[in-house]
């Protein structure tokens, strides 16, 4: 489920401002420590401390951090600073000419980003909602509840990305009762896929999901687009080929429905599904 290796899933996921801090986190303890260690009266104590701290590192190297590791990667300087009294309040004061400016200045930023934070916890509270409508075939109440995710957190390419599939799905079972709301619908699963894939040229989840947007639209051509762009950014998956394969014998091409569903039996022998459809 994670990289075996903690240093690449903090640069994965935190970026390169997040795996600095947590770099400089763990460097500048090491240098506290070794400092104060030829002057505590608690030289053991502090040189066990680091000891362990390292090995932490060293199993961090090979492995990915668990609950109770994490744990220790803070409790372990805490119980340093402790240890060492290191852990005085300093109390200074700056020279503000303005103080009562900068509390409301203060105040109005921690609100600000307080509500930002309440936001994305909401966006994503919508997002599980729109995902338990979709499993249930309630295909308008998830794109309702996708587009006020989306409009909570636009940032967020995979509420569009959803958000495309939802429009898609709604827009199919509007065709003979509402035709203009329903054209609406799939202009727009189309703008907002082509949105989340022009700016996530590189993530198969959002590919993936444009091919089952495409299909869903009926639009054979788009999925099988969708597809091989998929392939080229993951060409060791089977199940691409099987899909391919798929959606070609829709669009009556048998010939070529059979060498990617023989492609995918190269990659997976086993893989039952394929050999049903190979003749």
């Amino acid at each position: 489920n994670k990289a075996h290796n903690e240093y690449l899933n903090y640069l994965a996921t935190t970026g390169i401002v997040g795996f600095v801090a947590y770099s400089i986190i763990i460097i500048t303890f090491i240098i506290f420590i070794l400092r104060k260690s030829h002057t505590t009266s608690y030289q053991l104590l502090t040189t066990s401390l680091l000891a362990g701290y390292v090995s932490y590192l060293i199993y961090n190297f090979f492995l990915f951090s668990v609950v109770i590791l994490a744990l220790f990667f803070y409790l372990f300087p805490a119980l340093a600073f402790v240890t060492t009294n290191s852990n005085k309040v300093y109390n200074f004061k700056l020279p503000v000419p303005y103080p009562k400016v900068v509390r409301v200045i203060l105040l109005f930023f921690i609100f600000y980003f307080l509500f930002s934070i309440f936001q994305l916890w909401y966006s994503d509270t919508l997002f599980a909602r729109a995902e338990k409508a979709s499993d249930l075939g309630m295909v308008g109440r998830a794109y309702n509840l996708l587009i006020e995710a989306s409009n909570l957190n636009p940032l967020e390419p995979l509420y569009r990305s959803e958000l495309g599939l939802a429009a898609a799905a709604a827009g199919e079972t509007l065709t003979e009762t509402d035709a203009t709301s329903s054209a609406d619908l799939k202009k727009q699963a189309v703008n907002q896929t082509s949105r989340v894939l022009q700016q996530n040229p590189r993530n198969t989840s959002f590919w993936r999901t444009a091919v089952r947007t495409y299909a869903e639209l009926g639009d054979l051509e788009g999925a099988l687009s969708a597809l091989d762009q998929t392939i080229k950014l993951a060409p060791t998956d089977p199940k691409l080929y099987y899909n391919k394969g798929l959606v070609l014998q829709q669009m009556g091409q048998s010939q070529e429905a059979q060498a990617a569903f023989k492609k995918a039996v190269e990659l997976k022998p086993n893989y039952q599904e394929v050999l049903n459809e190979i003749n």
